[in-house]
C-alpha cells in the first residue's frame, strides 16, 4: 500500500512539475520509479526532468525525445538534443496527438517527416489546426496507414466541427457508416443529432445494433422519427446511464426492470429512479436478494418498506410474494413528464 501511494504521489508531482515538492518527498532520485520521469517529459516540465534525469545514471534514449514531443516544450527538446538524445521515429505522432504544430516543425527541421499516422492521431485528438496543417503538407485524407478511416475516427471521438472539417477538405466517407459510427461516439449523441439535422441518412437497423452496445446513447433518437418501438434494452440503458427521463419514457412504453437493473440502482443509490419503478409496478422477478443488501434505515430501505419489501418477510427469498410488476401500490402514482 505504501509503495502504491508513493507511486501515485510521484506521478502527481511529475504531472505538475513540482520539483521542489518532489525533493522534499524523496530527495534520492534513485529511489524513484522511472515512470514519473516520462510523465514530466510528456508534460513538458524541463526543471523536473533535469532534476530527475540528473539523479539517474541515465543513457540518452530516443524514448525521452518521444515523450517530450508530446509535452510541447521546445526548450525541453533542445536540452535533450544537447544531452545527446536521438530523435525517436514516433515523435511526430506524439506531437500530432497532442496538437503541437511547433513541435512538428522542430522535428521536421531535424529530418523527421510527418505521415498519415500523424493525421489520424490529430483527428482523434480533435486538433483542427493540426489536421489542416498536415493535409497542406501532403498527408492523405484517404487510405491512411491505420486500420480505421479518418471519418470513422472523427465519428467515434469528436463532434460536428471535426466531421465538418474533414468533409470540407474532401475526406471520403460512407454516409450510413458515418451515422452508425456516430451512435458509438464517446461524447454522447450530439454528433448524431447534428448529422440528422444536416439531412444525413440513417440506416435504422445498423444504428440500433450499434446502440445496443452503447447504453449511454438515447435510442429514441433513432426510433422516434420512424415511428418504431423502443428497443427492448431501452430501460436498462436508462439505468446504466442514470437518465431518469429515459427511464420514465421506458415505463410509459411498458418496459420493466429486471433484477440486475434493480441491483445496479441500489448499488448506485439511485433512489428517485427506484421510486419510479416501484410506484409504477415496473419490476419483474424476485428482488428479495437485492432487498437483503440494502443498508438498514437508508432511504432505499425505507422506499422498499413503503412498497411492502423488507428483510423481515423476504429474508431468504423463499417466501411467496406478489410480483411487483402485477402489484398496485397504494401510493399515488406521479405524472410522468
Amino acid at each position: 500500500a505504501a509503495r502504491e501511494l508513493f507511486g501515485t504521489t510521484a506521478r502527481a508531482l511529475a504531472d505538475g512539475g513540482m520539483v521542489e515538492a518532489a525533493r522534499l518527498v524523496e530527495p534520492d532520485v534513485s529511489r524513484w520509479s522511472v515512470l514519473p520521469v516520462f510523465a514530466a517529459l510528456e508534460r513538458g516540465h524541463l526543471d523536473f526532468a533535469k532534476w530527475a534525469l540528473d539523479g539517474y545514471s541515465w543513457t540518452a534514449d530516443d524514448k525521452h525525445m518521444m515523450y517530450a514531443a508530446g509535452g510541447g516544450s521546445i526548450e525541453l527538446l533542445d536540452w535533450l538534443a544537447l544531452e545527446g538524445c536521438p530523435v525517436h521515429g514516433d515523435a511526430p505522432q506524439f506531437a500530432a496527438s497532442h496538437g503541437h504544430i511547433h513541435v512538428l516543425k522542430w522535428l521536421m527541421a531535424r529530418g523527421l517527416p510527418v505521415d498519415d499516422h500523424c493525421l489520424a492521431l490529430a483527428v482523434s485528438g480533435g486538433h483542427l489546426d493540426v489536421v489542416v496543417w498536415l493535409v497542406e503538407r501532403g498527408c492523405a485524407l484517404s487510405g491512411t496507414l491505420t486500420s480505421n478511416s479518418l471519418m470513422y475516427r472523427a465519428a467515434l471521438h469528436q463532434g460536428p466541427a471535426m466531421v465538418q472539417l474533414l468533409a470540407h477538405l474532401g475526406c471520403p466517407y460512407d454516409e450510413e457508416d458515418l451515422l452508425s459510427n456516430a451512435c458509438a461516439n464517446v461524447c454522447g449523441d450530439s454528433l448524431f443529432r447534428w448529422l440528422i439535422d444536416q439531412g444525413y441518412h440513417c440506416d435504422v437497423q445498423r444504428c440500433l445494433e450499434t446502440v445496443e452496445r452503447k447504453p449511454r446513447f438515447d435510442a429514441a433518437l433513432i426510433t422516434d422519427p420512424h415511428g418504431l418501438p423502443l428497443p427492448h434494452h431501452y430501460l436498462t440503458s436508462a439505468v446504466v446511464s442514470k437518465d431518469i427521463d429515459r427511464l420514465r419514457r421506458a415505463i410509459r412504453d411498458g418496459q420493466t426492470a429486471n433484477i440486475a437493473d434493480v441491483r445496479l440502482l441500489v448499488e448506485r443509490n439511485q433512489v428517485a429512479m427506484l421510486a419510479e419503478l416501484l410506484q409504477h409496478g415496473r419490476i419483474s422477478g424476485d428482488i428479495s436478494s437485492v432487498v437483503q443488501i440494502v443498508q438498514d434505515d437508508s432511504p432505499i430501505q425505507q422506499l422498499f418498506s413503503v412498497h411492502g419489501y423488507n428483510k423481515a418477510n423476504h429474508g431468504n427469498g423463499s417466501k411467496e410474494r406478489p410480483n411487483i410488476s402485477h402489484r398496485k401500490s397504494n401510493a399515488q402514482t406521479p405524472t410522468i413528464l
